[in-house]
């Protein structure tokens, strides 16, 4: 008989830090906000977190409490109310609604998993020592490159884009596997340090800001390996918070000239210079930054994270200027779900995310003439449809599908670290409060089928061939 579930209780001196925290602002100028930014965390630890178990659900809230609530810490950091900082009265507002919706997707994950009762870390933790570190880093090598051809190959066929993306996504589980098997054993940290900066090379190098993935991975996987919070595992996710935190302001500071150096200028969000061309670029982009344009690049960063202004203006446009859609979004990602292109070629192409956001907040936003698109979330959509109340029910349905999603992948293999890797390279798309519905929905759904079908057709090889060194040694 296992050993029950153990879900994230505070201590007394966490909970006497909250309540010095809540205390202290109420001396702040956006005194009842940061109450509640402050005393959501807990909460939302309680019901997802379980101790020695990847927290990917957990950390899925935190990083949207960042993009909810940053703007709030920010303005009572200039000493200014949110509104005055932000420039629109509904701010405060769209915090309170983002707090709530949160809420509702934890709760429908928890109720997902309320039947998960078997605690399952010792045996994750037994099942690594057995895996071959040297193989686990040959896995990875290979699955590298094979991810790179499958990530091109991907868009000369639009109608197998996002299963091919999907089957990409391999190479993270083997990522997963190699941090938590390093971490573990604290053997062969070469290994995972080379995969760390093979994929942040890749991601500088890149569109987009690829390179935060890994870090992700990493701080779940050495919060899972290190739940108890003692000295040395407290330095060690300071370290990767410190450098993930150094790195994206880096690339903050960078990236438009990068950008428009990577599309020859034309706009798009395409990469038309070769790798070496790309990396010359941007070592000599990096090398000249120095204490003052890092902290410009912070600014950007924290305007970057604090995603909420796009919610309140929102609130401002819907439904005073703009009527509700009554189901109308939610209804069209339904529709872009269950019509896959391949049987239904004449399907309408999706319309710009920028051109959406522009519609519902009154905004001009820069859209794929600039290289960019920049949406309005899935909290957003939801209120667009179903208004201030009605919005919780697909946001908490969406929880429910995620931890259902998380329960299937974690229980439906015999090793189990397979399927908790599977689970967290699945369920990270989740991660960001300014996701569309559609995107975030079918994009989870397509993760799920290629992480279930690896699960059953590529990991009992994979598992074989790891231990199979120990084998001979017995």
């Amino acid at each position: 008989m296992g050993k029950l579930n153990s879900y994230y209780r505070p201590s007394v001196l966490v909970l006497s830090l909250v309540a010095l925290m809540a205390i202290f602002s109420w001396h702040t100028p956006n005194s009842l906000l940061t109450t509640a930014s402050v005393m959501a965390l807990p909460i939302y630890a309680s019901l997802l977190w379980v101790r020695g178990e990847p927290p990917v659900l957990f950390f899925i809230i935190v990083h949207q409490w960042l993009e909810v609530t940053l703007e709030v810490f920010y303005a009572n950091v200039s000493k200014l109310p949110i509104e005055e900082l932000a420039g629109i009265p509904e701010v405060g507002k769209a915090v309170m609604l983002g707090l709530a919706a949160l809420l509702a997707l934890a709760l429908g994950m928890r109720l997902a998993m309320s039947r998960l009762r078997v605690f399952e870390g010792v045996k994750m933790r037994e099942e690594v020592t057995h895996f071959s570190s040297h193989r686990l880093w040959t896995a990875y090598l290979v699955a590298f490159p094979t991810s790179l051809l499958l990530a091109q190959v991907a868009y000369k066929f639009p109608s197998f884009t996002q299963p091919l993306l999907g089957f990409s996504y391999f190479k993270w589980l083997i990522f997963f596997l190699l941090a938590f098997t390093v971490l573990q054993t604290r053997k062969r940290r070469a290994y995972l340090v080379s995969a760390v900066v093979l994929e942040t090379i890749l991601g500088f190098t890149g569109y987009f800001s690829k390179f935060t993935y890994v870090f992700f991975l990493l701080i779940i996987v050495s919060v899972t390996v290190g739940y108890r919070m003692n000295v040395r595992n407290f330095l060690r996710l300071t370290a990767v918070g410190t450098l993930l935190l150094l790195l994206t302001c880096a690339w903050m500071s960078v990236k438009m000239e990068y950008r428009s150096y990577v599309n020859l200028g034309g706009g798009q969000q395409k990469v038309l210079v070769p790798f070496k061309e790309r990396a010359i670029k941007m070592i000599g982009l990096l090398s000249s930054l120095d204490r003052k344009v890092l902290k410009e690049g912070l600014g950007l960063l924290v305007g970057r994270i604090a995603y909420i202004d796009y919610f309140a203006h929102v609130l401002h446009m819907v439904p005073q200027v703009v009527p509700h859609e009554n189901g109308r979004l939610w209804e069209g990602v339904l529709k872009h779900i269950f019509m896959p292109r391949v049987f239904f070629p004449s399907k309408p192409v999706l319309a710009s995310d920028s051109l959406i956001t522009m519609k519902y907040t009154g905004l001009w936003v820069a859209g794929e003439e600039e290289g960019t698109s920049i949406s309005i979330g899935y909290v957003a959509e939801s209120y667009i449809d179903f208004g201030s109340r009605g919005m919780f029910i697909p946001i908490f349905i969406l929880g429910l599908l995620s931890g259902f999603l998380y329960r299937y992948l974690t229980t439906s293999t015999q090793v189990k670290i397979f399927g908790y890797a599977a689970a967290t390279v699945t369920l990270i798309d989740v991660i960001h409060f300014g996701s569309t519905n559609t995107k975030l929905v079918g994009g989870l759904l397509i993760s799920f089928i290629t992480m279930a079908l690896a699960l059953k057709f590529l990991t009992p090889p994979l598992h074989n061939w790891l231990i199979a060194r120990q084998k001979l040694v017995r």
